[in-house]
């Protein structure tokens, strides 16, 4: 399905950060939705914590606090926190169950610290028949290819989930175009707080990170332990979620920056400018970023000044 531009219900953002690079990334996010999300600039935001606000860099939480972002602190189990991503999915989880404290929770918009915004997000509406919008997975790392049957890892993550077979459907990967077995990109899900899908992606992550069956893959290849959260996550949706619930996002979403390089597809943007959202990752980490940066002098001087910012 396509996403509509229905009106936007209430909506609240959060995303996980720490101290460091998900710092800085997080202040791109916040500075980019208040300068270019349009009508939409004043989304409410929160940023979840594995620490107290006074571990971040004093500029950066007066830009949090001009900003508008609320800081949720959290107190992660440290088995969590030493996993790859699992305080991502502790905080997510958290978000959720903020959200539902509300006597009308707002549609919850979990992303990644690396977003950036370029215009008001209309398509995270959700129609009456969608429980969750979703982008696929950027490229193949470890994805379960659509058609063949599935690997040792694959095949305890969605047994283990009670995923049903006939609810598995090819998503194409964004940059290499490669078809899969449904694999959702975990750093931007659009999604009803009411149905507790964050809720079970903690629970069955707890329960399968160490699952005795997964611990040799593991050893095997470090990308199953790297990427076994956004795994879990697949077989929490499919199993809770029939196909006609998930919406999928436009394009111009998510749209990996990072790997603009390697983009040879027909949806790669000439320039940035008209996204709705980019990731980012450690680009603007790197001195020589504005080599081949795919925007325009405003853009770019524009993120100048909040590289600097410290």
């Amino acid at each position: 399905m396509n996403a509509s531009a229905a009106p936007l219900p209430p909506l609240q953002l959060a995303a996980y950060v720490a101290p460091g690079l998900l710092e800085r990334q997080g202040i791109f996010l916040a500075a980019s939705l208040r300068a270019f999300g349009q009508h939409l600039a004043g989304l409410p935001l929160r940023f979840y914590c594995p620490c107290p606000p006074a571990d971040f860099a004093p500029q950066a939480l007066r830009i949090f606090q001009d900003c508008g972002v609320t800081l949720c602190p959290l107190s992660i189990p440290t088995a969590l926190l030493e996993f790859p991503y699992a305080a991502k999915v502790f905080a997510a989880a958290q978000a959720e169950a903020d959200v539902l404290q509300a006597a009308d929770p707002p549609t919850l918009v979990w992303l990644d610290p690396d977003t950036f915004f370029q215009k008001a997000p209309l398509a995270f509406a959700l129609p009456p028949s969608a429980a969750l919008a979703y982008r696929p997975v950027m490229h193949n790392v470890i994805g379960p290819l659509y058609g063949q049957p599935l690997d040792a890892f694959w095949e305890t993550i969605f047994s283990a989930c009670g995923v049903p077979h006939q609810r598995l459907f090819p998503m194409q990967t964004v940059i290499d175009q490669v078809q899969l077995y449904p694999y959702f990109n975990d750093g931007l899900l659009v999604l009803r707080p009411q149905l507790g899908l964050l809720h079970a992606w903690l629970q069955e992550f707890t329960r399968l990170y160490q699952h005795p069956d997964l611990l040799p893959l593991y050893a095997h290849k470090r990308l199953y332990a790297i990427f076994v959260h956004q795994a879990v996550l697949a077989g929490v949706l499919l199993a809770r979620l029939a196909p006609e619930q998930m919406l999928l996002l436009p394009p111009d979403h998510n749209y990996p920056l990072n790997l603009y390089a390697r983009d040879q597809t027909p949806n790669r943007p000439a320039r940035l400018e008209p996204l709705t959202t980019f990731r980012f990752e450690d680009v603007f980490e790197n001195p020589a970023w504005e080599e081949g940066f795919p925007a325009g002098a405003e853009l770019r001087a524009w993120i100048r000044q909040w590289i600097f910012w410290h």
